[in-house]
């Protein structure tokens, strides 16, 4: 499922976006599929999201758990040195911009993903 990042408007020339050459390996990058599951800021974002999901499975699974679970995952994220950003690449210049206002949903649906995955495991 692709994440509509309404606040970014995927239309906008990339004139208008603050366009980043490189990505850093603590950046999470977001995009559809499968095609950045082994870039190394990606890779350290699912193993702590599997982790926390194993450890909290006793807990119940409210709205109260899943927000702090993700601000819990962004400020992981984001505390890392270099710090980490999400990133998607803007399709017209094959550059990378920050797509921190779409973040916080594609954070909770890879957590409600995970939660189920784990769910069904068990």
């Amino acid at each position: 499922k692709q994440i509509n990042c309404s606040h970014t408007h995927p239309r906008m020339s990339s004139s208008q976006k603050e366009l980043i050459r490189c990505s850093r390996p603590s950046d999470v990058l977001i995009g559809p599929g499968t095609s950045f599951k082994d870039h190394p800021g990606n890779l350290y974002f699912r193993d702590f999201l599997d982790q926390h999901v194993s450890r909290s499975l006793q807990i119940v699974h409210d709205r109260e758990f899943i927000a702090q679970s993700v601000t819990l995952v962004m400020d992981l994220i984001k505390g890392q040195c270099p710090p980490g950003r999400f990133l998607r690449e803007d399709k017209v210049s094959g550059m990378w911009y920050d797509a921190d206002d779409c973040a916080m949903k594609w954070v909770k649906e890879c957590l409600r993903r995970e939660l189920k995955k784990q769910k069904i495991a068990r």
